[in-house]
């Protein structure tokens, strides 16, 4: 039935479809509908029969049969799924035909796509995953194209902007070190690291946004065992907040502020709002290409000592993350603001009591 789609029917000259009910004269070979053929009453070419007549479809009506053909016979093919989008495409296709993506040699992030072999952990680099990703980890792949990793307190936060994402190689050198020392380092949320170092690397550029470290600041670098940064941003924070607390002294009537002006107190404030507004632009800005050339020293050294060993638990036990870090900075700098607004505020709370 479907090598007549298209064609018309000679009585009411409508195409055929999928779902028509046809017959064919048995003389001739003229295609009908059921229904049309019983009203004729018999073949319209019937004073033509016993000659060499024969019908035939006209050009056009044959090109409409074959499409009509090879469109049923390429969705009765089995379905190969994008592994981009999922978009349903013929077993045959190269391309999706929903968002173009190629449909063979394309990673797919939710499995393999019919037919295909799951690729091998770390695009083919080493074995089994080494077990400093995490017990309980979904077992992220460093080396395949990042996704943002919201498991860690800081995470939300971070954000890609390398667009598309990178494809690390685990023997590619970042800083002079090799990706997959630079996993075994980084721990949590490597995938984020690698491809933003390796976008930094290739573009010479210092740059690159972290909204972590600059809603955190401090108890980012903290978090991520750069201590010597943290600490002294730290320290910058404690000096841009001295006319805060100069501020609070004056307001209680504390005798050691009792001769501070009012007007240059305020400028004071001013100037250190607009300096720490500054400072969580810079760490956040800065705060990879810290990270980088700290981690990369960090593992150079370790590269060193270990000589012939295995450094890979030397390199994770050296980097990952900090909570207790975090942790206890965050208790540290709580207490700390606790017992200065209590000094400033001694006199007012003298008299409530």
């Amino acid at each position: 039935m479907s090598n007549y789609i298209g064609c018309k029917c000679p009585v009411c000259q409508q195409p055929f479809t999928e779902t028509d009910d046809i017959v064919v004269c048995p003389e001739c070979g003229a295609p009908y509908h059921r229904a049309c053929y019983q009203k004729q009453g018999g073949c319209v070419y019937a004073s033509k029969h016993g000659t060499d007549f024969e019908w035939k479809p006209d050009p056009a009506a044959s090109q409409a049969a074959e499409a009509g053909r090879a469109d049923s016979a390429r969705y009765s093919d089995p379905q190969l799924a994008c592994p981009v989008c999922g978009a349903p495409n013929p077993a045959t296709g190269l391309f999706c035909e929903n968002c173009g993506a190629p449909l063979r040699g394309t990673p797919d992030r939710r499995g393999p796509a019919a037919g295909q072999t799951p690729p091998p952990p770390y695009g083919g680099f080493g074995g089994q995953i080494p077990p400093q990703y995490g017990p309980g980890s979904d077992q992220q792949d460093p080396f395949a194209p990042n996704e943002p990793d919201y498991s860690n307190p800081f995470g939300a936060f971070q954000a890609n902007f390398v667009p598309g994402g990178l494809r690390v190689d685990p023997e590619e050198e970042l800083e002079g070190v090799k990706a997959r020392h630079w996993a075994a380092y980084l721990g949590k949320n490597a995938a984020y690291y690698l491809t933003n170092f390796k976008s930094m690397q290739a573009t010479g550029r210092k740059v690159s946004a972290s909204f972590a470290a600059f809603f955190f600041g401090p108890f980012y670098f903290f978090y991520r065992k750069m201590w010597t940064e943290g600490l002294v941003l730290l320290a910058i924070n404690a000096v841009l907040r001295i006319p805060v607390v100069l501020q609070l002294m004056a307001y209680a009537g504390h005798p050691m502020a009792a001769a501070i002006p009012e007007q240059p107190l305020n400028i004071l404030l001013a100037i250190s709002s607009t300096l720490n507004i500054v400072l969580m632009f810079l760490q956040g800005m800065f705060a990879l290409w810290l990270y980088r050339r700290r981690g990369a020293a960090n593992i150079r050294r370790i590269l060193e000592t270990s000589q012939n060993a295995d450094p890979t638990a030397a390199l994770t036990k050296a980097g990952g993350v900090s909570v207790a870090g975090a942790v206890i900075s965050v208790v540290a700098c709580t207490a700390l603001i606790y017992a200065v607004s209590m000094f400033a505020l001694w006199p007012v709370l003298t008299t409530m009591l």
